[in-house]
């Protein structure tokens, strides 16, 4: 539980993979936060080109906030976020987790906004709409929310959540609770896993946690 005044810890998960067009600006952004109390643990998941080259010199740049680990293998989405969910070290010492793509990039009071939301509500789960930009960071759409049906009715209710995810993982910030809750699942096979961000979601729902 986050005590009224304090400052929220927050552990950001960065996976990549063949990322080198966009990471730097990505790192850039979260660089540039409003709100400096976080750790980035970024793990590569065998990139060809060079982004690890990138964020390990991003990395000597900021190494009080920057963690890399590189791995051989290139799993996919699913398993590399929860297996690098799982590799954060005492997971307990964080209050928040956040996911977050290589290709994103974060506005500046990102951080800020959902340390505010954090002690005014003290959600498990908060989540953030998202403007769709194309590769020159212009905009295609100006709301994720209003171009997905199930931030609408008749889909708007969390049975709909069982049917299909509408929160992307790089608009998530789950509580230790949460992440905690992932981690003791103990999966051993992703197969079965449709997402990671939809696992996150029906965590909250099936649990009722806020």
């Amino acid at each position: 539980m986050i005590v009224q005044g304090s400052t929220p810890l927050f552990a950001i998960i960065l996976c990549t993979h063949n990322g080198e067009r966009y990471i730097g600006e990505q790192l850039e952004s979260i660089a540039l936060q409003t709100y400096s109390t976080f750790v980035v643990f970024i793990h590569d998941w065998g990139s060809s080109d060079r982004t690890l080259e990138i964020v390990s010199e991003f990395a000597k740049a900021h190494p009080r906030m920057v963690v890399v680990q590189s791995h051989s293998a290139a799993p996919g989405p699913c398993e590399s976020y929860l297996e690098s969910l799982k590799l954060v070290p005492n997971p307990k010492s964080f209050d928040y987790f956040l996911f977050c793509d290589q290709d994103d990039f974060w506005v500046s009071c990102k951080l800020e906004r959902l340390a505010e939301t954090i002690l005014e509500t003290g959600a498990d789960l908060i989540t953030h709409d998202v403007e769709i930009v194309d590769s020159d960071l212009q905009e295609v759409h100006d709301s994720f929310y209003r171009a997905s049906k199930y931030f609408n009715p008749p889909y708007a209710h969390n049975m709909s959540r069982i049917i299909a995810n509408p929160v992307p993982g790089m608009s998530m910030c789950f509580s230790k609770q949460v992440a905690i809750a992932i981690i003791k699942l103990e999966i051993s096979v992703y197969s079965s896993i449709i997402m990671h961000d939809w696992l996150v979601l029906l965590i909250v729902i099936s649990n009722d946690y806020k």
